[in-house]
């Protein structure tokens, strides 16, 4: 299967992907050690399912990104961890979250419309600004255990989300400082929503 995901084909790119996979993985573990199956079936879902929406790719890009983000926001909040563990409602937890998403969607979206890109570099950039939501706003960067079984799990969530659907691909060519400039820029406008 990883020879039909174009993002892997970087080695760079491969390895996060594994990473996110193996953390995954700690996840399964951890919920069949607890007896949670909730974790398991979460777990399957992403590692499962994020892939075969990329391969299939989904044409319409907002509404499939909408779907998966209240499948996944439900399961979440079922399992205990909603808005980190704290959100008091199943409606709570999608004001708050689906916005960030879609936001950081629509605008990773804008941005291959118009811009040429490698699949790794959309997977590396998008999965970063998860990184940043997932690990470093909830405090987890603190513990360097949490940050090394779950690190790299926002990639598969957040720049899979972005590559799941039919994408688009610009023809302007930008530098890598510009990049990183442009990958700033969407992470700071979703960041206002919070």
């Amino acid at each position: 299967m990883l020879g039909s995901l174009k993002f892997v084909d970087n080695a760079f790119g491969r390895v996060l992907f594994l990473y996110s996979v193996s953390n995954f993985v700690v996840l399964s573990i951890i919920g069949l050690a607890s007896g949670d199956l909730g974790f398991v079936v979460y777990s399957l879902l992403v590692v499962i399912g994020y892939p075969l929406l990329y391969v299939a790719s989904p044409r319409r890009y907002i509404h499939t990104i909408l779907i998966v983000c209240l499948v996944e926001e439900t399961i979440v909040y079922f399992i205990g961890g909603g808005l980190h563990g704290v959100a008091r409602s199943l409606l709570r937890d999608y004001i708050r979250s689906i916005p960030i998403f879609l936001t950081h969607a629509v605008l990773w979206l804008r941005y291959m419309e118009r811009y040429h890109y490698e699949e790794h570099e959309i997977f590396v950039m998008a999965g970063m600004h998860g990184f940043f939501w997932e690990i470093i706003v909830s405090g987890m960067i603190l513990d360097p255990v949490l940050t090394l079984l779950f690190g790299g799990a926002p990639f598969i969530l957040y720049g899979l989300l972005v590559l799941i659907p039919t994408r688009p691909c610009g023809r302007r060519v930008m530098g890598w400082a510009a990049r990183f400039v442009c990958g700033l820029y969407i992470l700071l406008s979703s960041s206002l929503l919070d």
